[in-house]
């Protein structure tokens, strides 16, 4: 074929063409970068401060056992947190007081949170452990260390919480990301600027999702033919979201709560 690889994609092209200062040249752009860097510096303290007092408060005389101790919880609330999402998105979208769900998924994040920093402090102990790396104990950290370690993290969730991120506080394994989806490039990524609208949540119930778009922005199976009505329920949010799904949603779409997108 003599047609060259940009007639064949037209989206090739379309990217080809685009003007770097389309993106950059705009000043909101900037703003979110700093929001970005305000949020990343919120996670690391609410993170150094849960580490810390897991260090001293969780098996301090054997540091080896305190992080396989705290693995083996990070993996049970993993599962917890698992079983409980589903059930917890189905009551949001049947509930008639549908803005208490705000609170709740903020609490869902902040255990995510807890799951995490288990894990990976387990996993980063232990190998501190087998290699000959770990401190023989815990006990002798320094005066006022477990108040100064409350304060690194409370200032951390406090701050997300004021600015709307607190999924942020969450990585691996509550997050989880395919290198082969889209978009190319995605390891950066935001919600984007207009999202970060802590007040909507005083003003606005949560956002409805049809049933089958937020098990696969949640990344669980769905399959209609085992849908219930206790499930996922009609609601006229649906309706508003019915052009967006699958035409087999018709026009009154099932919903569910996107509270863990």
């Amino acid at each position: 074929s003599g047609r060259s690889l940009s007639s064949t994609h037209p989206a090739m092209e379309a990217n080809h063409d685009y003007a770097l200062w389309q993106t950059l040249g705009h000043w909101t752009v900037y703003v979110e970068w700093f929001v970005a860097l305000v949020v990343a510096a919120a996670v690391a303290s609410a993170w150094r401060g849960a580490w810390l007092l897991l260090d001293a408060e969780l098996w301090p005389q054997r540091p080896s056992a305190s992080a396989a101790l705290g693995l083996g919880w990070g993996v049970v609330l993993f599962g917890i947190l698992g079983f409980a999402q589903p059930c917890l998105a189905s009551a949001a979208g049947r509930a008639r007081h549908k803005q208490i769900f705000w609170l709740v998924d903020a609490v869902f994040s902040y255990l995510g949170f807890w799951t995490c920093v288990l894990v990976w402090r387990g996993v980063w102990q232990l190998w501190d452990g087998a290699l000959g790396l770990a401190p023989v104990s815990n006990e002798d950290l320094p005066s006022g260390f477990v108040p100064w370690a409350w304060l690194s993290h409370c200032v951390g969730v406090v701050l997300l919480l004021a600015l709307g991120a607190m999924r942020s506080l969450n990585a691996p394994p509550t997050l989880i990301l395919a290198d082969n989806l889209p978009p190319i490039f995605g390891a950066r990524s935001t919600s984007g600027l207009g999202a970060f609208r802590p007040l909507l949540r005083v003003r606005a119930r949560p956002p409805l999702l049809p049933c089958r778009q937020w098990h696969e922005a949640v990344g669980l199976p769905y399959h209609a033919q085992d849908a219930s009505p206790q499930a996922c329920e009609v609601t006229p949010e649906a309706n508003n979201c019915a052009s967006l799904g699958s035409p087999k949603f018709g026009g009154a779409s099932p919903s569910i709560s996107n509270l863990a997108n």
